[in-house]
């Protein structure tokens, strides 16, 4: 970490009609950003590039109301079908060509709250990976159900079985832990990880890119850590479909699936990319998922007994 100069971070976000949720976001992200530049001697310089992918509740608008006058925030039309993941790389493009002088690129999730301690678990790590790994890399900042510490639903995980797909969740131990794969809802990468492998893979729209990048840095030999305390709260959000894909139809399976929210063709290559062992039977299930899927229940349930 730099001991002479402020630090200059790119914060990037995408949203879409979550007015109140964004605006909290960045309320909280300030905070945090205050709170650190208040007991430390260096500061940090945020400059938030914000991508309203069509948003109709107004969210560009508040926004700018709220913050345009007194924090370095630029906000970025969206198409309207940009997803999360398309994006996120329209917001880090943006950072990109505006400035190449970026000591590290923080992602955040627009449902994210940040506590005020953020930053300064996010600098702990920073600084464990230089002194444990002797280099800079991918921090994840651990994160809990909204007003429920012991809920711990982004992070990192650990793979306990590739070829299974099965995997933990770390927890919160007191000291940053290396993760084999991280969500990005609140995600500090350095500028050299950037300069390495570059940003979020194209082929993704939506899920799927924070696993694939961080899995991605993982293989060239980039540390990818958790923070070793709580950094934020954002309720889990990512629904399984159950047993509702039996009221569903053909046609209607295939839309569903079409959609990039819950995409087989983003979902199978995650798997092509980073679970290879895995892909061909992970294809069957969704065959099997799409034209019988009762009987895709009946095996789901008896892989989880």
């Amino acid at each position: 970490m730099e001991t002479s100069n402020n630090l200059k971070i790119a914060v990037l976000l995408t949203c879409h009609n979550r007015r109140e949720k964004t605006i909290r976001c960045l309320e909280s992200l300030f905070s945090s950003l205050d709170y650190y530049n208040i007991n430390h001697d260096i500061h940090i310089i945020l400059r938030v590039f914000l991508v309203d992918d069509g948003s109709t509740d107004g969210t560009s608008k508040s926004v700018l109301d709220a913050y345009g006058n007194h924090r370095n925030i630029v906000v970025i039309k969206g198409s309207g079908k940009l997803f999360w993941a398309g994006g996120m790389r329209l917001a880090w493009n943006h950072a990109l060509a505006e400035n190449d002088t970026w000591n590290f690129y923080l992602l955040i999730n627009d449902d994210t709250i940040l506590y005020k301690e953020c930053f300064d678990r996010l600098f702990e790590t920073h600084n464990y990976s230089l002194n444990e790994k002797g280099k800079s890399g991918i921090y994840s900042g651990i994160i809990c159900g909204v007003g429920n510490p012991k809920d711990i639903t982004y992070g990192g995980i650990i793979w306990e079985s590739k070829f299974w797909a099965k995997h933990r969740d770390l927890v919160p131990s007191g000291k940053p832990q290396m993760c084999d794969a991280s969500n990005a809802n609140i995600l500090l990468i350095d500028k050299s990880v950037v300069d390495t492998i570059g940003i979020f893979y194209e082929g993704y729209s939506h899920g799927f890119a924070d696993y694939d990048y961080s899995m991605h840095a993982r293989k060239k030999g980039i540390p990818v850590f958790v923070t070793g305390l709580l950094c934020g709260e954002c309720d889990y959000d990512h629904k399984t479909l159950g047993g509702r894909i039996l009221e569903m139809n053909y046609n209607e399976r295939r839309e569903y699936f079409s959609n990039p929210l819950h995409s087989t063709k983003e979902y199978l290559l995650f798997f092509r990319r980073n679970l290879p062992l895995r892909y061909p039977i992970t294809m069957m299930g969704c065959l099997l998922r799409m034209y019988f899927p009762y009987f895709y229940l009946k095996i789901q349930n008896l892989i989880s007994k």
